[in-house]
């Protein structure tokens, strides 16, 4: 039980004094996003033409995860209400492919993905309100 205790007082030792913000305050901070996707695969391809729809078997897709870096200004209008705003960096999505895409069925020309091969490249803006 001494121990958990000495261990509830690191942070207390460690962070000598609490900073409390009141109105009128400006803070401004610098920091980063981290952007986790996850699993995130794609189902197989599909093509629609007049011969029918049809699916590219064993072709996906990932997109990779991302940092980003952003920097936060707040102001306190009274001591319980505030304004913030975060500006970043938009952050830089990569699509990584595999797979053979045949979008005109199996006797059709085919387009050979690679494996988690980097496809594309975009920026993600923000859509404007």
């Amino acid at each position: 039980m001494k121990k958990l205790a000495c261990l509830a007082l690191i942070p207390a030792a460690i962070c000598s004094s609490a900073m409390g913000q009141s109105a009128g305050s400006l803070i401004t901070s610098v920091g980063g996003v981290w952007l986790d996707f996850g699993p995130s695969s794609a189902t197989s391809l599909q093509s629609s033409s007049p011969l029918g729809t049809l699916t590219s078997t064993g072709t996906g897709g990932q997109i990779h995860n991302t940092f980003i870096l952003e920097l936060s200004k707040t102001y306190f209008v009274t001591d319980n209400i505030v304004f913030d705003l975060a500006v970043g960096i938009p952050p830089k999505l990569q699509l990584f492919a595999q797979g053979k895409a045949t979008p005109f069925g199996a006797g059709g020309p085919s387009l050979n993905l690679g494996n988690l091969a980097p496809l594309a490249t975009t920026r993600s803006w923000s859509p404007r309100r």
